[in-house]
């Protein structure tokens, strides 16, 4: 990105441009969203999918929640949002004070925490695969997967792709010269 810093030296209003070129940014940033990344592609999220979608966009909280801030001779660009980094990043989430995580599977799992169910079970499925299940009607609902630790890949999405160089130089030409 050191053609953003060329470009930026040669104009004299500083602020002004560092506010243009962090308004380009973040619009690059979110293009990255609607690729699934670029320049390289993100691996494809398990619900994208399973169930269709695009990765990193399930609500697109992440996708709009990205800002730019001038401050001084920087433009600092990112989401405050607490999940970005890992998602940015990649890593392995571990639980905190239980022996598994519970990833929430239905409607009702995803605004209650397992202990606020009546009855539940751990079930082992012929697959290996452990939940935290509920009969209901006599049917297994199972509410949780349980898992000793869950790795999410890196998806680096706080990137400005050289092929963005053109319409910055463009946008930047027609709003200051």
């Amino acid at each position: 990105m050191s053609w953003i810093s060329d470009l930026q030296n040669k104009i004299d209003n500083k602020s002004k441009i560092q506010k243009v070129i962090g308004q380009l940014a973040v619009r690059s940033i979110q293009r990255n969203f609607d690729a699934c990344g670029r320049p390289e592609r993100w691996q494809g999220s398990i619900r994208a999918k399973m169930k269709g979608g695009k990765t990193l966009t399930l609500s697109a909280k992440l996708r709009n929640s990205i800002v730019a801030k001038v401050q001084g001779d920087i433009i600092r660009i990112g989401s405050n949002l607490r999940y970005a980094k890992i998602h940015q990043e990649g890593g392995v989430i571990t639980p905190k004070s239980a022996k598994m995580l519970a990833i929430p599977l239905t409607a009702i799992a995803k605004v209650q925490e397992p202990k606020d169910f009546d009855n539940l079970f751990v079930y082992k499925s012929a697959n290996n695969k452990v939940f935290l299940a509920q009969s209901k009607d006599k049917k297994l609902v199972c509410h949780y997967l349980l898992k000793r630790k869950v790795v999410i890949p890196a998806r680096p999405f706080l990137v400005i792709p050289e092929e963005d160089k053109e319409s910055y130089i463009t946008a930047i030409r027609g709003h200051f010269f």
